[in-house]
């Protein structure tokens, strides 16, 4: 027999003793014991008993346990490593070091999790068993980032299961690190930098406005850069001018021999923390252009710096150059009358462009200045500057300069300037620094004469009326100022002669000449040629400028006197005096009407004739709307009707008077008459036409009037005092109505009673019963076939699409798809015959069905009916009247107008009024009958919402239900089986559905409606039942105000029909108080950051339901970095060192486990939103470029954050917890801070400052600054103070610090930031 020994269990204080015997039948056992303590030693004995109950000696063990209890655990986290930075693509070895020796199984391998920023790093294990001391091996890859390394958390150390790592004795390791801020912990062990995001440098210079410089000197550069900067890796400057030179001071910052420099020590900036160095570079003479600056350096972690690190602060450039040479532009005259070059007496100014080089910067804050010569009188090389210098403020392509007349003569006129004279005109440019260029000399110029032409006299004073001149085509002319009457023409003619261009002296070189002749037209203001005369036309020329025939064409007016005033210009533009012709009088001509012949009008036929008319005046145009003859006023008339009786034909006496029928002639001469039977008889018309000047004309002729026949009428109005209020006829279904003799109210003014025939049509709309005619038409006298051939052509065309039959004397009109063609009603007569010559003497008639063994017996007693009857005369005349008729009905049937089909919710009841379906015509009451086809014992029907009238007569039969309906009130209520769909697996448990029966679901009814004379009708109708959702429940987290690791988790029932409900986090179950109704709330501890699985299952009245929901959790830290995202991954959020006021946990929440008031859904929730960070923190969302994040907290609406985005993602900073979302981006952020040049600059009083705090240096930035003279001194301090990110507006009122006004000069503008930013503008106060 041997006895073994298990290991201990430490947990249970307890080892287990087995024993093995050899013994055929011998018992075998095992025994706990639990009674020993920490390092007691144990040793055992054993005896074994057969079943006859024999007995082994005492056997002892051949093993010695001692009792260990204790865990090894973590005495300290260190690293091999020294204390730097490093950066992307080394390794580090950190050690996690034990309370004593520890075995590592190699069948899992323990990782330690460490904070790197937003991606946290995880090192692996690579050696240490059976030792103290586990090694682990962290690789650092992009972009993880800290200034103090250090694992995640105290639970960091993942050591894969209890069996991996153990001690000598078997126990495993107590996981647990060192508190993250403890003296044993890795941040406090070694002070390790991870840094994987290279260097950038921005560039700026000591004078950053007046970036243009023409003497040797020294530039001061400074360099910042975006991270520290080794101090044993100094940065070295570059510089490459653009020419080349000898360095001012040889030796200075390196060994170079010329202006460019290599390789050579910036210089570290103190206070900077490392970040700026300075240079100063002497400046070269004979260097033109661009300086090139570069750098080498590399950060604390040997990051090299980024190749295309921005530039700001402008490019600095040498200049010893001129301005490059251009050529001076067009010359323009300006003034009231502009000629070409000429400089004339109008002239108010002279002007011409310079063109500018847009590169060249220099010439900003230069000047430009215009010269001129005088042709002749000036040396070819001599040149007058005309004043003022112009000052050049902005760079653009062109500029235009101006100079006064005063400013040229005042110049010119010493240089003995003359009529006729020639002046050249050039620019010069002179840049900021003093280079000069003078332009080339203009192509153009200007000539001077001032003087205008001298007026001449009218040619008509030496001739008599009717003279004609040629003109200077040769075309003769008439004079018309010579008659004494201009008749119906538009034309003016005149003459002029003896007019001359003179010169200022015999010595000027000569003059202009004469360009053209302008003149205008004068109206007088009646018929009085002395009266007072007025502009009636502005001046013109014609089209041969200096033709002396004058030819002025205008709409004149009639009895009005004309005159013509005449002017001359010269070619310089200058104007002379005016003359003014004899006057003409206008006369229009009179209007002249055609002759009527005399007229034979018809009784009630309208006659009608347009006046015709001529009037030499109206306007006569082309094809193309251009006038071609007449005036171009035109004309217009007026037309007055006046009629007489012809009393007396053969002495033609006449009255005065109206006829009955209307006459009348309209504004076009358009006469118009329509006689009544009263006109006829022989008129006079007399028509007077007036035109707009007064002038008239009048025409008489004679109208006859002849009689025609007239329509016959049909007045059936007096059956009302037959048949009572109105003209209706009432009779029983299946009976005739009363006959009507329709010849007693038929007249005919023209004909004889026995003359006329009847027809008639149902005129209302007939009901819309299948194979009943649309309409019918009958004739209830003798017609020929040509009149019914008519007849068919009017119903073809009245009713294109459909099916006209003949029918012994009527026409019955069926919709286009009848089958069977039904005519239920006609029109029936009868006609009686005179004694003597056996005409028809009347004509009686009367309504009656067609088929009273018709089953459809009701088919015109829904509504009143009406009948057309027509009376004709011989030649085709119609009168027409209508009466009514009423059909009283016999019993039908009931008709169902079809049941529907319908759904019912599982675990619901339907409720039906089928007397919504129901018609009868006849019965108020009627009995139904409900019979389910199918489920007969899984469906029942009640009367719980019928009238009370209804349900005393419901009842059940064995396979039916039963009851008595008298309106639409008695609901009758069907409740199929619960649980209908109640099935698992695709197996019924309780329910009745089949997944692979669709007609498991549907219930079948026929329905039968009978009403008291045994008349029924039967439907039949299917219902369907719907699946019923199980419990809909809504989560939501809130974290509790009070305890800021603790979340409360919210349940509502939307249904409140759940009848438990369960809530799990992580597997473990929570505990949930009831909050409200249908409302649940558990409460749980999130210790750590990760995401979280939320569990809830319900079970409804009908079913059960469970969901699963995912939280994010991030640890937010007092010391060091730290970030989150959402479950989704969507949402991010990045913390700073300080960001909380303690190390806590905050919740990330996507808008599916919002509260159910939130209604913005596409959001998420960062913590709670009554709280806020005590530093901003970063937030981003994946979003495009014109989105900004939108925040949400207590008390505010969505406010909108400045925002930017970065690749794909959207980047804000926020103080405060809550919700966050997308939205339009409507804030203007500025992406990097700058100072603007101020506005009015030079100025006076005061002036606006621009500045821009950018988004890349944070949420908020200290920004200072302060007005400094020219030598340095602090003049007046306009900003101190932590702004936020913007746009932002100072005002400098020209004051000191003091409030006294400064002096007029130079001052600089700088702005500084607490980020490292500076910049200064130059601005100028003129007094």
């Amino acid at each position: 027999m041997d006895l073994g020994v298990f290991w201990s269990f430490y947990a249970a204080k307890t080892v287990t003793v087995e024993v093995d015997s050899v013994i055929a039948g011998a018992k075998l056992g095992l025994e706990e014991v639990t009674w020993f303590s920490e390092g007691d030693q144990l040793r055992f004995r054993a005896k074994v008993l057969d079943r006859a109950g024999n007995e082994t000696h005492y056997t002892a063990s051949n093993t010695t346990l001692r009792v260990k209890e204790e865990l090894p655990t973590i005495s300290s986290v260190t690293s091999t490593n020294d204390n730097k930075a490093y950066k992307a693509g080394q390794d580090l070895t950190i050690q996690v070091v034990m309370s004593e020796v520890v075995n590592v199984n190699t069948g899992g391998i323990p990782r330690l999790t460490l904070e790197t920023g937003g991606t946290d790093a995880v090192a692996t294990y690579t050696s240490g068993s059976t030792s103290n001391t586990l090694a682990f091996t962290y690789s650092i890859v992009s972009p993880h980032t800290t200034d103090d390394l250090n694992y995640f958390s105290k639970n960091a150390l993942s050591v894969a299961g209890n069996n991996h790592v153990r001690d000598d004795y078997g126990n495993p390791i107590d996981p647990t690190l060192p508190d993250l801020d403890s003296n044993n912990s890795l941040l406090k062990k070694k002070d390790l930098v991870i840094d994987t995001t290279p260097p950038s440098v921005r560039f700026t210079y000591d004078d950053v406005d007046s970036l243009v410089r023409k003497e040797t000197g020294t530039l001061v550069i400074t360099a910042t850069f975006s991270d520290s900067i080794m101090a044993d890796s100094i940065p070295r400057i570059t510089v490459d001018f653009p020419g080349k030179g000898t360095i001012i001071t040889p030796g200075v910052n390196g060994t170079a021999t010329t202006g460019d420099i290599a390789n050579q020590n910036m210089t570290l900036k103190a206070g900077q923390a490392g970040k700026v160095y300075t240079y100063n570079l002497s400046l070269i003479d004979n260097s033109d252009g661009k300086i090139i600056v570069t750098l080498d350096a590399k950060d604390k972690a040997l990051n090299p710096i980024i190749a295309d690190s921005t530039f700001d602060g402008g490019i600095v450039t040498i200049d010893n150059l001129d301005p490059i040479p251009f050529p001076t532009g067009v010359v323009t005259m300006f003034g009231d009358t502009v000629s070409s070059y000429w400089f004339n007496k109008s002239t108010d100014s002279v002007g011409t462009t310079i063109p500018i080089d847009l590169n060249d910067n220099s010439l900003l804050r230069g000047n430009i200045q215009v010269q001129m010569q005088v042709d002749g009188k000036m040396a070819s090389n001599a040149w007058e500057t005309i004043l003022p210098k112009d000052n050049l403020l902005a760079l653009t392509e062109t500029v235009s300069k101006y100079r006064t007349k005063k400013e040229i003569l005042d110049i010119l006129t010493p240089k003995n300037l003359a009529q006729g004279d020639t002046v050249f005109i050039r620019a010069l440019l002179n840049d900021q620094v003093g280079n000069i260029t003078e332009g080339s000399k203009s192509n153009s110029f200007f000539i001077l004469d001032t003087i205008p032409p001298a007026v001449g006299i009218f040619a008509d004073v030496a001739f008599a009326s009717d003279t004609t001149l040629k003109n200077t085509k040769g075309i003769s002319t008439f004079l018309t100022t010579l008659r004494d009457t201009l008749w119906t023409n538009d034309t003016l003619t005149v003459g002029v002669r003896n007019w001359t261009d003179p010169k200022n002296k015999p010595t000027d070189i000569g003059v202009s000449g004469i360009q053209r002749y302008e003149y205008a037209v004068l109206q007088s203001a009646d018929n009085d040629k002395n009266g007072t005369y007025s502009l009636f036309r502005s001046y013109k020329f014609q089209t041969d400028t200096l033709d002396t025939v004058i030819v002025a064409i205008d709409s004149l007016r009639h009895n009005r006197n004309y005159k013509v005033r005449i002017q001359a210009y010269d070619v310089a533009g200058n104007q002379s005096a005016n003359i003014l012709s004899n006057s003409i009088l206008r006369y229009n001509a009179k209007p002249l009407g055609e002759d009527i012949a005399d007229v034979i009008a018809k009784e009630d036929i309208l006659w009608e004739k347009r006046w015709k008319l001529t009037d030499k005046d109206l306007s006569i145009k082309d094809a193309d709307n251009k006038h071609v003859g007449g005036t171009l006023l035109s004309d217009q008339f007026t037309y007055n009707l006046t009629t007489f009786k012809i009393d007396q034909p053969n002495t033609g006496d006449t009255t005065a008077t109206t006829p009955d029928g209307p006459a009348a002639v309209n504004a076009s001469g358009e006469i118009s008459f329509t006689p009544t039977k009263l006109d006829t008889a022989d008129f006079l018309f007399r028509v007077l036409v007036t035109d707009n000047w007064g002038l008239k004309d009048q025409i008489d002729f004679k109208i006859t009037v002849l009689p025609v026949n007239d329509a016959p009428i049909l007045n059936l109005d007096p059956l009302i005092n037959t048949w009572g209020a109105k003209k209706l006829l009432a009779f029983d279904e299946g009976d005739s109505s009363a006959h009507m003799n329709i010849t007693r109210y038929a007249s005919d003014e023209d004909n004889d009673t026995t003359d006329l025939k009847y027809s008639f049509k149902i005129a209302s709309t007939i009901p819309a019963n299948v194979g009943y005619p649309i309409a019918k038409i009958g004739f209830l006298s003798s017609f020929g076939s040509e009149y019914k051939k008519s007849m068919i052509n009017q119903l073809v065309d009245e009713f294109p699409a459909s099916t006209i039959i003949q029918k012994n004397n009527t026409f019955l009109v069926y919709s286009a798809n009848v089958e069977e063609f039904k005519d239920p009603i006609k029109v029936d007569s009868l006609s009686t015959k005179g004694v003597k010559d056996k005409s028809i003497d009347s004509l009686f008639t009367w309504i009656t069905p067609t088929d009273t063994t018709s089953a459809d017996t009701n088919y015109y007693t829904e509504s009143e009916m009406m009948v057309e009857f027509s009376v004709i005369d011989p030649e085709g005349l119609i009168g027409k009247d209508t009466i009514n008729f009423f059909i009283n009905p016999k019993n039908d049937k009931p008709v169902w107008s079809g049941v529907r089909d319908t759904l019912v919710k599982e675990n619901d009841s339907l409720l039906i009024d089928f007397a919504n379906y129901l018609t009868d015509v006849d019965d108020s009451t009627l009995t139904i009958t409900i019979a389910p086809l199918s489920f007969q014992s899984n469906v029942t029907l009640d009367s719980s919402k019928m009238s009370a009238t209804a349900a005393k007569t419901f009842s059940r039969t064995k396979t039916s239900y039963q009851y008595q309906s008298q309106a639409r009130k008695d609901t009758v209520k069907i409740k199929p089986q619960p649980l209908w769909f109640d099935y698992e697996n695709g197996k019924p448990r309780k329910g009745l559905w089949n997944p692979l029966d669709t007609l498991s679901n549907q219930i079948k009814f026929e329905i039968t409606a009978a009403d008291d004379e045994g008349a029924s009708a039967i439907d039949t109708f299917t219902v369907k039942v719907q699946r019923v959702p199980r419990p809909e429940i809504r989560m939501y987290v809130v974290q509790n105000n009070a305890f800021t690791n603790y979340y409360e988790v919210f349940l509502v029932d939307s249904l409140g029909k759940t009848k438990d409900l369960t809530l799990e986090v992580q597997s473990t179950p929570v505990t949930l108080d009831t909050a409200a109704a249908f409302t649940y709330v558990g409460h749980y501890n999130f210790p750590t950051k990760g995401n979280y699985a939320f569990e809830v299952i319900a079970n409804g009245l009908v079913g059960d339901t469970s969901i699963v929901s995912n939280v994010g959790l991030t640890l937010a830290k007092m010391y060091g970095n730290w970030s989150g995202k959402s479950a989704d991954g969507q949402f991010q959020v990045i913390g700073q060192n300080g960001s909380v006021d303690f190390d806590q946990s905050v919740m990330i929440l996507d808008s599916t486990l919002f509260e159910p008031y939130f209604t913005d859904r596409a959001s998420y929730l960062l913590g709670n939103e009554s709280f806020r960070f005590k530093k901003s923190v970063e937030v981003s969302l994946p979003g495009e470029e014109e989105m900004a994040i939108y925040s949400r907290s207590i008390g505010s609406g969505w406010v909108e954050l400045p925002s930017m985005t970065e690749g794909s993602r959207v980047i804000s900073y926020t103080e405060k917890m809550g919700y966050f979302r997308l939205g339009p981006k409507t804030l203007i952020v500025p992406g990097q801070t700058s100072l603007q040049q101020n506005y009015p600059n030079p100025f006076n009083p005061s002036t606006t400052i621009e500045y821009d705090l950018g988004f890349v240096d944070g949420p908020y930035q200290k920004v200072n600054i302060m007005v400094y003279d020219i030598l340095g001194r602090k003049i007046k301090l306009l900003v101190n103070e932590e702004k936020s990110i913007g746009r932002y507006q100072v005002k400098w009122d020209g004051k000191d610090h003091n409030g006294v006004p400064v002096s007029s000069g130079i001052y600089f503008i700088n702005l500084i930031t607490d980020m490292g930013r500076s910049q200064t503008k130059k601005v100028m106060l003129m007094r």
